[in-house]
């Protein structure tokens, strides 16, 4: 969960306003030169995935198996994917700036289960749409139990399987 974390903390940080050069319409992306990268910073920038390519999810996958293999970690690894993806949403000139920040959550989303899956093949992850409503009340249990929302879910239905 500290990687889901960090990497909510990264697309806030994406988010700011800034007057450097990777910042466009309002979507300031991190520069991989201010990344934790290993020795060989190079051989990480060799990634053939960049940008809106790092959609499709075999791309993906590669990507982050191949920052893993470079010796990131899972941290790293998932703001180095946001990086190497985000100069393209930056870009897109169709997009408000509203669309863009959704579209780097929505891919910080995928790239951090792309990295977990590839960092702990025993566990799964499941994306499932919850309404507001039982959101909220996820969240509450999750609170009073003293655990994430993501955590109580998983007890919740290990619990049920039982």
């Amino acid at each position: 969960m500290k990687t889901v974390a960090l990497a909510i903390v990264v697309i806030g940080a994406c988010l700011a306003w800034s007057s450097s050069p990777a910042h466009a319409a309002g979507l300031e992306c991190p520069r991989l030169a201010e990344l934790d990268t290993p020795a060989d910073p190079a051989e990480v920038d060799r990634l053939g995935a960049k940008g809106l390519l790092l959609e499709q999810p075999a791309e993906l996958q590669a990507a982050a198996a191949f920052l893993r293999e470079q010796g990131l970690s899972a941290d790293d690894s998932i703001n180095h994917l946001i990086a190497f993806y985000c100069p393209s949403v930056a870009a897109e000139a169709g997009l408000s700036d509203d669309e863009k920040a959704a579209r780097l959550r929505a891919f910080a989303a995928q790239a951090s289960r792309a990295v977990l899956a590839e960092s702990n093949v025993e566990d799964l992850v499941f994306h499932v749409p919850l309404d507001p409503k039982t959101a909220a009340a996820v969240s509450e249990r999750a609170s009073k139990a003293g655990v994430t929302p993501e955590e109580w879910i998983a007890q919740t239905i290990e619990g049920a399987l039982r």
